[in-house]
């Protein structure tokens, strides 16, 4: 199930697991079998484009559900033209999904971020292959 209610708890759930300040953003739950699995978080909108962040928990939260409503929201709903990940190298895991999702990496900035180098990765909706998924039937 699919949820964008309570957008305060399923924030602070996000920047909790992520160690992100809170700030001003939404953000769209996966609840399965009752438990809150993974949250998508949006920020930081400039323009045609904003900032991903992407909290989960467990296994069994990538539904192809989830991944239609994630990429949907900012690329048909909002009509941005751009989503940006900014991920730390040393984070083998989140740059491993990043591609697995399909985003491209842009740039490598040395020493930007906490653990070292920064990472910054985007998807544009003409190179997103989860919006399909609303064909299958999902």
């Amino acid at each position: 199930m699919i949820v964008t209610s309570c957008q305060v708890y399923l924030l602070v759930w996000a920047c909790d697991i992520l160690g992100l300040p809170k700030q001003k953003a939404f953000c769209i739950g996966n609840v399965v079998n009752g438990k809150l699995k993974a949250v998508v978080v949006y920020c930081g909108f400039s323009g045609k484009s904003c900032q991903i962040h992407i909290a989960s928990q467990g296994s069994h939260w990538m539904t192809k559900s989830f991944l239609f409503a994630a990429f949907d929201y900012p690329f048909n709903k909002l009509g941005l033209k751009v989503i940006l990940a900014t991920i730390s190298g040393k984070n083998k895991k989140s740059l491993r999904l990043s591609r697995h999702l399909g985003f491209q990496e842009i740039a490598t900035i040395p020493d930007a971020h906490d653990d070292g180098d920064l990472v910054i990765f985007g998807m544009r909706p003409e190179s997103c292959t989860w919006l399909g998924m609303k064909n299958l039937g999902v």
